[in-house]
């Protein structure tokens, strides 16, 4: 793992709470704003991956799932979130995948927020749509943005 991007993820991490730290394989779990997500750098440690939990989802309905995946479509053009089924866990899950070199100190903080937000935003989606089958909102992080935060999708 490139040590340079370890150092500098880490002090990114201490500016936004002291306890925070990447372990030995690369990994940070936090919250932010009650979301629960983690932080996993790549082997090579020039890009991390941050994902979340949206909710479970039952794999034997098709629509809902084209749906909720169909979300992706949306976004292809555009950097941001992406969701992914796991299918051992049953659940749907947020992921975005972020190149190190490209994030400064505020940017970094500002993707983690707009990251819980939107988080946030598809778990509600998810949740008031997974019985009626509608579709599950397409967002970027340029969609969520977090008050006094600078947009960066």
């Amino acid at each position: 793992m490139n040590q340079e991007y370890v150092n500098e993820v880490n002090h990114w991490l201490r500016d936004l709470s002291p306890e925070l730290n990447l372990d030995e394989g690369g990994f940070c779990a936090l919250c932010i704003d009650g979301v629960e997500l983690g932080l996993q750098l790549t082997e090579e440690g020039s890009h991390c991956l941050l994902h979340s939990d949206l909710g479970g989802v039952d794999t034997n309905n098709p629509t809902l799932l084209r749906k909720a995946l169909g979300a992706n479509h949306f976004e292809k053009n555009s950097p941001g979130c992406f969701v992914a089924l796991n299918e051992a866990r049953n659940i749907l899950e947020q992921h975005a995948f972020l190149s190190i070199a490209e994030l400064g100190h505020q940017t970094f903080a500002n993707t983690l927020f707009n990251f819980a937000l939107a988080v946030q935003e598809r778990q509600r989606a998810f949740q008031q749509n997974n019985a009626s089958e509608t579709e599950v909102l397409p967002l970027t992080l340029a969609q969520a943005t977090t008050p006094g935060f600078i947009n960066f999708a």
